[in-house]
């Protein structure tokens, strides 16, 4: 079981009302694993993205109470222990539509999901000067078993898949590509290359320097 994560609590706030977040993940489990967090149930609200035991895939938004404001979950159940996803989180807290609020993509596709609330009440409790973000896990007893690589935090831009893979015209398979464009106040890339040690491994690529 994994009991390790990376975490950074930044110097300012990012946008807060609109993010894309992509990565790379293989799982080698099927119970309950966390991806990222960002914010303490003991200071202030959270933000959670997570697989369930069930296998969906979601985003919960909680009060400092540790009640659920606002979340989204896929239909799908993702339990292939054998297989690479490209999960892309993209959110718009701001968007009038509550449907265009929240999306999430898997492998390019976009997610059929169930949306309880609509992220009205959520202000992005994403990346800023007063909550941690943490990648791979929730404090010090909640982690995600498995690979995670080519890691891209976009902060206060909406993208889509496409930013990050492509179809390969040969297989018909979604590849990585390289994601060009920039990352906002609080963003980041993480490739994982530099894993000659434990320190190296959060060494953010990206010209921002959030390591």
């Amino acid at each position: 079981m994994a009991s390790t994560r990376l975490s950074k609590t930044f110097s300012g706030n990012g946008d807060r009302q609109k993010f894309t977040f992509s990565a790379w993940i293989k799982r080698t489990t099927t119970s309950q694993s966390f991806l990222w967090t960002s914010g303490s149930y003991s200071s202030s609200s959270m933000t959670q993205w997570l697989f369930d035991n069930d296998g969906t895939l979601g985003l919960y938004d909680y009060n400092s109470s540790g009640s659920v404001l606002s979340n989204v979950v896929t239909n799908r159940k993702f339990r292939d222990t054998s297989a690479w996803y490209h999960i892309v989180c993209v959110a718009d807290f701001s968007n009038g539509t509550a449907g265009n609020r929240f999306k999430l993509y898997v492998n390019g596709t976009e997610q059929a999901t169930t949306i309880v609330d609509d992220f009205t009440d959520a202000n992005g409790q994403m990346p800023t000067s007063s909550v941690p973000i943490e990648i791979g896990g929730r404090t010090s007893n909640r982690f995600f078993d498995g690979y995670m690589t080519e890691i891209n935090f976009i902060d206060g831009q909406v993208l889509d898949p496409t930013y990050f893979g492509y179809t390969e015209s040969q297989t018909g398979l979604w590849r990585p590509k390289k994601y060009e464009g920039t990352y906002g106040t609080n963003g980041f890339y993480l490739d994982f290359s530099d894993n000659s040690s434990t320190s190296a491994l959060g060494i953010d690529k990206s010209p921002n320097g959030n390591d």
